[in-house]
């Protein structure tokens, strides 16, 4: 089905293990939703990218620009997964002393007709103005931050939202940087961080 769960114990040396637990995925109507747990020497860790693939050997490719920051209780929205096909995710660790290793991979079919859950991310370029960026916010008193990226992760501009109540939200970014630079064509992302919640969705600009 479109959900499966797995249990892997990762060793540095002869260290305490660094475990990812209770890594799975779901297909959630228009996102793949993954969640784990990372124990108490999840401290080891530096970074945790999310990865994805068309098969388990790969090749990988991050589903983010930028690494997310470890804590004890994780979850990603991936909302550029094609539907009605099986997608491969795994978590690539990187330790304060910059070994890396991988949790995963899980597989997720991306159809699940009975899902209940809506978009986390999405984004809709209009020909040439601006871009409306919309997200849901599932736990209340939250700092939201949404923040754009060029594919080198360069922060192109960001936006701090403050707390949001559970529910729908939207925003428009008019394609600008920080310095109120109109942004060149290409391909950006949009990450949102919300506590815990973080999602990525890239956005294709055709037109300047």
């Amino acid at each position: 089905g479109g959900h499966q769960s797995a249990h892997i114990a990762l060793w540095e040396g002869d260290r305490t293990p660094v475990a990812v637990q209770d890594l799975s995925g779901q297909w959630r109507m228009t996102s793949v939703h993954l969640t784990w747990r990372l124990n108490v020497s999840g401290r080891d860790v530096e970074s945790v990218r999310v990865q994805r693939a068309l098969e388990s050997a790969g090749p990988y490719e991050d589903c983010a620009p930028l690494p997310l920051v470890p804590e004890a209780s994780m979850s990603f929205d991936d909302t550029s997964s094609e539907p009605n096909r099986t997608w491969w995710f795994r978590l690539l660790l990187r330790s304060h002393a910059g070994a890396e290793t991988v949790a995963g991979p899980i597989e997720v079919a991306a159809s699940n007709p009975d899902a209940l859950a809506g978009p986390l991310l999405a984004a809709f370029p209009a020909a040439g103005g601006p871009i409306t960026i919309r997200y849901r916010i599932v736990t209340a008193c939250q700092d939201v931050h949404l923040s754009i990226y060029d594919t080198g992760g360069r922060c192109v501009r960001a936006f701090d939202a403050g707390p949001r109540a559970p529910g729908d939200w939207s925003l428009a970014w008019d394609r600008c940087d920080a310095a109120g630079k109109r942004v060149a064509r290409g391909i950006y992302f949009v990450q949102l961080k919300a506590g815990a919640q973080h999602a990525a969705v890239r956005i294709p600009l055709v037109r300047p």
